[in-house]
């Protein structure tokens, strides 16, 4: 690729693989470590949507401690 044609290309944040195999040339192995590989990334995603919505929680609801109001 050019360097006209990397300049013109929208900058990525990420990348993205795809490998299209026949299912049968795929071994079981192979198979379970995706499933697993997959699963442990939706895990760690739910960790980081569970960090932010805690942390939003503690925003809105700031421990608070009594207040001593003195009525003449």
């Amino acid at each position: 690729m050019s360097e006209q044609e990397q300049a013109r290309e929208p900058e990525r944040k990420g990348r993205k693989i795809v490998i299209t195999l026949p299912r049968e040339v795929v071994p079981k192995e192979a198979k379970q470590h995706v499933r697993a590989s997959v699963r442990e990334m939706l895990l760690a995603f739910r960790s980081v949507l569970d960090s932010a919505i805690e942390c939003t929680e503690q925003d809105e609801h700031p421990e608070s401690r009594p207040v001593r109001i003195n009525i003449d």
